[in-house]
């Protein structure tokens, strides 16, 4: 037994407990939550599992997410072109790369704002999900998932996040799923390299 110090309030805890509590794997039970101020994903750790898409040992991320109107298909190719990236990343003034990226690809990213930097996609799964690190700084993450619109039509669901210390990047990630969303609503389209045209969209560096 652990027993309090002579005049501590706090009762005896048994030795057995706290080898318990030290080995417990946090990923069991409640959700582990993040950091004060880091954005938090509210789903159960049941449908945490039960979801194809969820990566593993990303909880402290800002995430925003939007039901597209558009096949997986497309929204994935959207998302791994690099051609298609200025025309739906806010912060991307050009991009260049491979046609279509897969895990360790590499090039170079131009922000509105500043010089082209390298970039290295660090994590890829096939038609769900790809992150990447950009100057060497891990940046965003992009994640779709299939879902069915009560039309019966396809449609998908996307989950863009950023590192928990760059909240300053949400209303970012908000304009990078709207215009994804508009780019694919559109209909099948050949990949572009068309520059973001808004002001407001301009006045922001970084990575899609």
């Amino acid at each position: 037994m652990i027993r309090a110090s002579p005049g501590d309030s706090r009762a005896t805890v048994p030795e057995e407990v706290l080898r318990r509590m030290a080995t417990e794997d946090p990923s069991e039970g409640d959700e582990v939550r993040p950091r004060r101020g880091a954005a938090t994903d509210r789903r159960s750790v049941a449908e945490k599992r039960a979801a194809p898409h969820v990566t593993p040992r990303r909880r402290l991320r800002w995430r925003v997410r939007r039901t597209v109107h558009a096949p997986p298909s497309e929204v994935w190719r959207a998302l791994t072109c690099p051609a298609d990236w200025p025309t739906w990343g806010p912060t991307v003034r050009a991009a260049s790369g491979p046609e279509s990226i897969a895990l360790g690809s590499r090039g170079t990213v131009r922000p509105v704002v500043g010089p082209a930097v390298p970039f290295r996609v660090d994590a890829f799964i096939p038609g769900r999900f790809w992150s990447w690190r950009v100057a060497g700084v891990s940046a965003t993450g992009h994640t779709i998932a299939p879902v069915q619109e009560r039309s019966g039509h396809p449609a998908t669901e996307v989950e863009f996040d950023a590192p928990c210390w760059a909240p300053f990047y949400v209303p970012i990630l908000r304009r990078g799923l709207r215009r994804l969303a508009a780019l694919v609503e559109s209909g099948p389209r050949r990949p572009s390299s068309a520059a973001p045209t808004s002001r407001s969209d301009q006045a922001e560096g970084g990575s899609p």
